[in-house]
């Protein structure tokens, strides 16, 4: 349970961290981004919320929703802050 508080906890500043400074994004790609960040936390809030009501089933299923999301979330900010000068 404290690792994913420490997840939590870490995920929470990280975002916080990327928000500062996105006024840049185009409003649309602002919301996709932000929301996906918001889905990220919410899943890592339920995974800590199976952990503490000893949930073992519905934690491994929101652990492994958590891998998808993140990977998905990496991959979409990758595309979404990329300058143009790094497309050349």
């Amino acid at each position: 349970a404290r690792t994913v508080r420490s997840l939590r906890d870490g995920l929470r500043c990280h975002v916080a961290s990327e928000r500062e400074g996105q006024d840049h994004l185009p409003a649309a790609l602002r919301a996709v981004v932000f929301g996906g960040q918001d889905r990220l936390l919410r899943l890592v809030e339920g995974l800590e919320l199976d952990l503490d009501a000893d949930a073992a089933c519905a934690c491994l299923r929101h652990a492994a929703e958590l891998v998808v999301a993140l990977r998905r979330q990496a991959a979409l900010e990758a595309a979404a802050l990329r300058r143009p000068s790094d497309l050349a």
